[in-house]
């Protein structure tokens, strides 16, 4: 399956980088999110991707965040990928 890196969805089953999900310093992540009041999709701004996690920031709250890769639920890539 060839990704075309547009919105991209996680299941959270596949391999990011080295799988069919490809992720890149600036790119946006939606994370997958378990509480009860939940009103937005928060679009995190990828600052730093290690083997299982990436740092993130909020686009509301200063410093980084660091998730499990396993808790991206969307990728929207920072530049449309030229063919």
């Amino acid at each position: 399956m060839q990704n075309t890196r547009s919105d991209t969805q996680y299941d959270g089953n596949k391999k990011m980088n080295g799988g069919d999900i490809q992720i890149k310093l600036g790119d946006k992540v939606i994370m997958k999110y378990y509480g009860v009041n939940h009103d937005e999709d928060t679009q995190y701004t990828i600052l730093e991707i290690q083997d299982k996690f990436i740092k993130v920031k909020h686009p509301k709250i200063g410093g980084y965040f660091q998730f499990s890769k396993e808790r991206v639920a969307r990728v929207i890539p920072s530049e449309p990928e030229k063919k």
